[in-house]
């Protein structure tokens, strides 16, 4: 990352299969897996990645945030994985 330039990340989609969430629910989980990702990978240069697919079991009683780091966390180690392929 170049000094003085802050981080971003756009995400396409995201696709959230979650019973008994709410759509309300779908997006903060979607903005807080968005600000999380744009922290982990504040690093790393600059990069389009076509297509992530990323099963995870989350456990029932998993918070929105539980659930927005386990995502994040997951879609990063993918992310780096395809950087270093």
């Amino acid at each position: 990352m170049r000094e003085g330039r802050a981080s971003s990340v756009r995400i396409g989609r995201l696709r959230l299969r979650v019973p008994g969430a709410t759509p309300q629910d779908g997006r903060e989980t979607a903005a807080a897996v968005s600000r999380r990702l744009a922290e982990t990978l504040s690093s790393a240069s600059d990069r389009r990645v076509g297509l992530l697919r990323v099963r995870l079991p989350v456990p029932e009683a998993a918070s929105g945030p539980e659930m927005a780091v386990s995502v994040a966390d997951a879609v990063a180690r993918r992310v780096r994985g395809a950087r270093d392929a």
